[in-house]
């Protein structure tokens, strides 16, 4: 029985054990694939199917309040992650009928906050680890047996010298991305035998290893039919050779195309050249994906993607030696051109989404102290989207980097150390770590003060974060006096009706309510119902939803 056979057998044979399983091995071994071949060959058996690219805790969070959200019929992004997890756990807990794939997960900790309490669909998850007792049944994938990698090198190259195929198969290790790989080479050499690979293959491993530690045995056939596939490549297209060292230090899936042909001015020849033109990158591609190197990935906000293995990536980076920052900082370069700047509004969810993955994976491999500028404002547009999801933990690490960044570059006094200061402790505020956000504040609030002035909108914002903490602290004197302060300021040079004096006034007016203030509670709400006659085109955004908020705010 083939491995797909006995995953469709087990997956159905409704013992309430089976209903998940965990498809586990070493990397390279084909655990995607198999996933993948199970979801087309059984797609008519599901009425619902998703798949999860669940490397990433923050992707995976955000595809499955995704999917909660079509699964309800609610259009558009929501700012509610965590209500959009358990709408999804409850559908699918109420449904049959469902499958979700998991992919490339990394424990079954990750997982659990996805786990319906009860399953009435099936669940696939793709591992490396294993260990994933009390959640899924393992399904243990390894290597190919001898006579099936034979016989998919014959099949795959149309050559049928079978005592040759099984003797390239045991030195590929019987390794699925490693026999993919050497015989898209075979099938695109011109008159090369399965015995003539054999023989470079053995040459070229020689050559590679002999100076180095050699590496895990997977890893190292890999290397070696990368190795031989880029010599071939090159003569072809050198382009395309330069592309796959680029797609090294991005995620593995769905990397937009446009991603690279948005940033083409900073490419070197030849690959400028071949992303200008769409015949030029076309063919490239096409080489690449002849070569098994590249696939198609999924439709992104930007249009068509492309997708390669992580293997494949590791094995390129290593080969790169001391080139590897210079092609790290392009990748750099080229992320930070496509994110969106305010990635924190609900129109740039999408796009930010999309190279969410790609913008964390480049920061692991860049060295910061080599493009503080580029990693700064990417760490800080990261951060920004982070926290508008609700993702505090994570947007706090990128606040903490990007802080420590400004400050080792720019000193303690800079605008963008202050700036990264401030939305840390937002974020450390959000987390409820009152105490964390108020020293920083309070070091924000001194330096704009002394260096800005009393009166300059950035102070007077650092005054606001300040009270806002405070109040929730409980300092309802301390708030008071920063937010008389800033109430004062506005009115005097913004006017009465600017949004800013409306925000300070709201701001007060419940300050004075939570120390009783009752009188001066009631002059800023009656300084407030001029919003009500207001056309609401005439409102900004935060003053019509302070006009809401009167509705439903009790007279002092």
């Amino acid at each position: 029985m083939t491995e797909l056979a006995e995953l469709h057998r087990v997956l159905t044979s409704g013992h309430t054990a089976a209903l998940t399983q965990a498809i586990t091995g070493l990397g390279g071994v084909g655990k995607t694939s198999l996933a993948l071949e199970y979801v087309h060959l059984h797609r008519d058996a599901y009425g619902v199917i998703w798949w999860f690219n669940a490397e990433d805790p923050t992707t995976l969070a955000t595809e499955y309040a995704a999917m909660g959200r079509a699964l309800l019929g609610r259009e558009g992004p929501s700012d509610a992650l965590d209500v959009d997890i358990a709408a999804a756990r409850g559908w699918l807990a109420s449904h049959e009928g469902w499958l979700l794939v998991f992919d490339n997960a990394e424990s079954r900790e990750a997982l659990a906050p996805y786990q319906p309490h009860v399953v009435r669909g099936r669940i696939l998850i793709t591992s490396r680890n294993r260990g994933w007792d009390h959640l899924a049944r393992e399904f243990r994938v390894s290597t190919m047996e001898p006579d099936e990698a034979r016989d998919f090198l014959l099949e795959r190259t149309g050559q049928d010298d079978a005592d040759a195929a099984a003797r390239l198969a045991e030195e590929l290790g019987y390794l699925p991305l490693a026999l993919e790989q050497a015989a898209a080479y075979i099938k695109r050499g011109l008159g090369m035998s399965l015995a003539d690979y054999t023989k470079h293959f053995q040459r070229r491993r020689l050559t590679l290893w002999k100076k180095e530690q050699h590496p895990d045995n997977y890893h190292k056939h890999v290397a070696t039919t990368w190795a031989l596939t880029m010599e071939q490549i090159a003569e072809k297209s050198p382009a395309a050779v330069d592309l796959m060292r680029l797609l090294a230090f991005l995620a593995p899936d769905d990397i937009p195309l446009e991603l690279i042909c948005a940033g083409r001015e900073h490419l070197a020849e030849p690959l400028a050249t071949a992303v200008a033109d769409e015949l030029e990158l076309h063919d490239m591609l096409g080489v690449l994906r002849e070569y098994s190197l590249l696939d198609e990935g999924n439709e992104t906000p930007f249009g068509a993607s492309v997708a390669t293995h992580r293997l494949v990536q590791a094995v390129v980076r290593d080969s790169l030696g001391d080139a590897a920052l210079a092609w790290a900082e392009l990748a750099l370069a080229l992320v930070l051109e496509l994110f969106p700047i305010k990635a924190n509004e609900v129109g740039s969810w999408p796009p930010a989404t999309a190279l969410l993955d790609h913008a964390r994976t480049v920061l692991e491999h860049v060295n910061e102290s080599n493009s503080p500028v580029a990693c700064s404002a990417l760490l800080h547009r990261l951060g920004s989207f982070l926290r508008s999801r609700g993702l505090y933990a994570e947007a706090r690490v990128c606040g903490e980097r990007e802080s420590v960044l400004n400050r080792l570059n720019w000193g303690e006094e800079h605008p963008d150390t202050l700036r990264s200061m401030s939305n840390l402790a937002s974020t450390l505020r959000a987390q409820g770590d009152l105490s964390g956000a108020r020293q920083y504040q309070e070091k924000v609030l001194e330096v704009r003060r002394r260096i800005l002035g009393e009166e300059h909108p950035d102070t007077l914002t650092s005054m606001n974060n300040l009270a806002s903490t405070l109040r929730a602290q409980g300092d309802l004197s301390g708030a008071r006096q920063y937010e008389e302060k800033v109430l004062e300021v506005s009115c005097r040079i913004l006017g009465e009706k600017h949004s800013s004096t409306t925000i300070a006034q709201w701001n007060l007016l419940h300050t004075y309510l939570r120390l009783d203030s009752h009188e001066l509670a009631a002059v800023l709400l009656q300084k407030l119902q001029w919003l009500r006659s207001a056309a609401p085109e005439d409102l900004s955004a935060n003053q019509r939803q302070i006009c809401d908020g009167l509705d439903s705010l009790d007279e002092p």
